[in-house]
């Protein structure tokens, strides 16, 4: 059984550089290198993010993310069965052609903008979307912090109907164990909630060929040492929990590019590698479509 981040020596929360960085990875959402990149960024203006956290300067953050990874599998050992059912949830979405970006986006406006492209892509490919859904990353950490999982709902064009593609997309979530709801009128969200989501980090090998040595290194390059832990765990202040300024190097851990937390995927289709907006429609009188909400 798991211990649960709860009992994490780096619990996730917002306001301090340890805590976001679990709360990030508790989503799976992204890849431990882009969380070393997300934090190298936030740590060059540590102070207006974290202000009252212990500074940490930027050279530190690759050992400091493989630290709270390593953490993070120490007390997440199983998945969830609400992280399960979302997995399975996200593959019936695609099924019925509804895409979910999942925590790719960091605002609505973003994802709008993403999910327009993923139209085009999945129609090149033959699969006509009937609508869309799209959880934003501060939605992904309110649903690890509240327990509250909020899924934006829409449709592409004049004519389609969003009622249909939400209540389609309640159904789905329902039928797998999830308990979810949607208020009825355009623009409401899908609630679902509580939803208790942990899943432990997996590492994701892309080269088929990838050697046993290479595997191996995979796993443990996030791996810190006892003594490095120790340090970030305790920091100047002895607040084990605390975001504390670490004296580490990059080179004291190096971060595998391969890890990935739970095994929900970036989105509930299949996506190619470039593509080109649809051109903007006027608004849609049945409910919000992807043109009207982009303008609002």
């Amino acid at each position: 059984m798991s211990l649960g981040l709860r009992e994490s020596a780096f619990p996730p929360d917002d306001a301090t550089f340890t805590g976001a960085i679990t709360l990030r990875l508790a989503s799976g959402s992204a890849s431990l290198e882009e969380v070393v990149e997300e934090f190298i960024e936030l740590a060059d203006d540590f102070e207006l993010n974290f202000p009252d956290d212990d500074p940490v300067a930027p050279a530190d953050v690759p050992a400091i993310v493989a630290a709270v990874a390593a953490e993070f599998n120490r007390c997440v050992t199983v998945t969830s069965p609400d992280a399960e059912a979302l997995q399975l949830s996200l593959d019936a979405l695609a099924g019925v052609q509804i895409a979910y970006l999942f925590g790719q986006a960091y605002d609505g406006a973003e994802a709008l903008e993403m999910v327009n492209e993923l139209r085009v892509e999945v129609e090149q490919q033959g699969v006509t979307l009937r609508g869309y859904l799209y959880s934003d990353i501060p939605a992904l950490d309110r649903m690890i912090l509240d327990r509250t999982l909020t899924i934006e709902v829409g449709v592409f064009d004049d004519g389609d109907d969003v009622h249909v593609v939400a209540d389609d997309a309640v159904a789905i979530l329902r039928e797998r164990g999830l308990q979810a709801s949607w208020g009825g009128s355009p623009g409401d969200p899908i609630l679902v909630r509580p939803i208790y989501f942990e899943s432990p980090l997996v590492v994701e090998v892309t080269d088929t060929e990838a050697s046993d040595d290479e595997l191996d290194d995979l796993e443990t390059d996030t791996e810190p040492d006892a003594e490095l832990f120790a340090a970030l765990a305790d920091g100047p202040g002895g607040d084990a929990a605390g975001g504390a300024r670490s004296p580490f190097s990059p080179d004291d851990a190096d971060v595998a590019s391969g890890v990935r937390a739970s095994g929900v995927p970036a989105t509930a289709v299949p996506t190619i590698a470039t593509s080109v907006p649809p051109p903007l429609q006027a608004p849609s009188a049945e409910g919000p479509s992807i043109q009207e909400q982009g303008q609002q």
